[in-house]
C-alpha cells in the first residue's frame, strides 16, 4: 500500500503503439489511481514494449532507465500500470532497489481504503489473499526454513508451506462467510420481490457520478467524490416517482478498464445485486473525451457477471462540463434509450424520474400479461 505523501514514479507500459490520445487517457487514469491511494506522482515514464520479457516484462536497458528515473526524482515507490507476475516483480525490485507496486495491487489497496461494511472488508481481504498467495515464495531464507513443533506446523513443514496453508484456510473461511451473506441477500431479495418494489441499479465507470445521481434522485446524503472507487458497498435508497409509485435505487461499485480478476471474483456477492435488478441505469461521464471506451468497459463487465441482458437506459451525466455540445439524438441512435443529465446541478433529473416511471410501468404491464397468459394455459 502506498503511504500518504509517498513520492511515486508512475510507469506506463505501452504494449502496442495505440493512439496517442488513448495513451494520455491511461496515463491520467493511472495518476488518478495513485492519488486515490494517497500517493503523489512526481514523474511519469512511458515505456514501449514490443516483446514482453517473461522474467522482467521490460528489457534490461529499460529497467536501468527506470532505476535512474526513480533515483533522479527521489521516488519512494514505483507503480506500473500492468499486472506483474511474482517473478517479474521480484526481479525488477532486486535490480532497482525500490518498492514496486503493480496495477492490480494498487486497485486492491484503494478498495481496502474505502471498504467499510463487513461484507466489503471480507471481499477486499479475499482479493488481497488471492493476490498474495502466489507471491509468498522468494521472500528470503526465513520463508524457506524448515520448522517443526507440536501445534505450530507439521514435521518438515516449511515456513512457506505454513503461510500458504494459513492463507488457504482463511480463504475457505471467507468463502463460508460470503456464502452465508449471499443467502441473506437472497432472502432480502425475496422479501423485496414480494413487496412489488422494482430494483433500479446504477452501474458505470468509476467516478461517473453514480453517487451524486443517487443523492439527486432520492435526496440521500451518500458521500460522493471525484476520487476513484468512493463507493464499494452497495447503497440503496427509496426513489419516489409520483402517483404512488416507488422503486429502490442502488448505487454499486464502479467499474474500470482491466478490473483485476481477483476483485471480480471477490465481489461476486455484491455484483449479484446488479444481476437481480429489474432495470439498469448505465451512468456515463459524457465530459470525458473517450467516454465511449468507458461504455465498452462497463458493457464487458456486465456481460462477465451475466447482467448484459437486463433492460438498460443510458444516462449521460455531466453535460454541463462537456467541451462540445452533446446530441441526444446521436446518442440514442448509437446506444438506444438515452437521457442527458447533470446530477450535480439537477438538470434532467425530473425527466429521468418520468422516464423511469414510464419504463417500470410498461415492464410491470408486460410481466402481468405474461403471468395471465401462463395462467390461461394452465387452465
Amino acid at each position: 500500500m502506498i503511504n500518504r505523501q509517498d513520492r511515486v514514479l508512475a510507469v506506463h507500459v505501452l504494449m502496442d503503439q495505440g493512439q496517442a490520445d488513448d495513451t494520455a487517457r491511461q496515463v491520467a487514469e493511472l495518476a488518478s489511481l495513485i492519488q486515490a491511494d494517497g500517493g503523489t506522482v512526481v514523474e511519469t515514464l512511458v515505456q514501449k514494449v514490443r516483446t514482453p520479457n517473461s522474467s522482467t516484462l521490460l528489457g534490461s536497458g529499460q529497467i536501468v532507465k527506470l532505476g535512474e528515473a526513480a533515483e533522479k526524482c527521489s521516488a519512494d515507490v514505483i507503480v506500473v500500470n500492468k499486472e506483474l507476475n511474482p517473478q517479474q516483480q521480484r526481479n525488477i525490485e532486486s535490480m532497482i532497489d525500490r518498492r514496486l507496486i503493480d496495477r492490480t495491487r494498487l486497485i486492491i489497496d484503494i478498495f481496502a481504503r474505502h471498504a467499510s461494511s463487513r461484507e466489503g472488508k471480507l471481499e477486499v481481504e479475499e482479493a488481497l489473499l488471492r493476490y498474495m498467495l502466489p507471491r509468498l515464495s522468494g521472500k528470503g531464507i526465513v520463508m524457506s526454513q524448515t520448522g517443526g513443533g507440536v501445534g505450530t506446523r507439521g514435521p518438515g513443514e516449511t515456513k512457506l508451506e505454513m503461510d500458504k496453508r494459513k492463507i488457504k484456510e482463511r480463504l475457505g473461511r471467507i468463502k463460508q462467510l460470503m456464502d452465508m451473506l449471499s443467502r441473506q441477500r437472497l432472502v432480502q431479495h425475496g422479501r423485496r420481490s414480494r413487496t412489488g418494489i422494482p430494483l433500479v441499479s446504477l452501474v458505470g465507470y468509476t467516478s461517473a457520478g453514480k453517487s451524486t445521481l443517487l443523492n439527486a434522485c432520492t435526496h440521500a446524503d451518500v458521500r460522493s467524490s471525484d476520487d476513484l472507487f468512493t463507493t464499494l458497498d452497495p447503497v440503496s435508497r427509496r426513489l419516489y416517482l409520483g402517483d404512488g409509485h416507488a422503486a429502490l435505487m442502488t448505487d454499486t461499485v464502479g467499474f474500470i478498464d482491466d478490473l483485476p480478476v481477483q476483485l471480480i471474483k471477490a465481489f461476486r456477492t455484491t455484483l449479484e445485486d446488479v444481476g437481480r435488478s429489474d432495470l439498469l441505469l448505465l451512468v456515463v461521464d459524457v465530459s470525458k473525451p473517450a467516454y465511449e471506451d468507458d461504455i465498452l468497459v462497463v458493457q464487458d463487465v456486465l456481460k462477465e457477471i451475466g447482467a448484459d441482458a437486463l433492460p438498460l437506459i443510458y444516462v449521460f451525466n455531466k453535460v454541463d462540463r462537456a467541451e462540445k455540445p452533446v446530441s441526444l439524438k446521436g446518442l440514442t441512435n448509437t446506444y438506444g434509450r438515452s437521457i442527458l443529465i447533470s446530477a450535480k446541478n439537477g438538470t434532467g433529473i425530473e425527466e429521468l424520474k418520468q422516464t423511469l416511471q414510464t419504463e417500470l410501468m410498461l415492464m410491470k404491464h408486460a410481466a402481468d400479461k405474461r403471468e395471465n397468459n401462463e395462467l390461461y394455459r394452465v387452465v
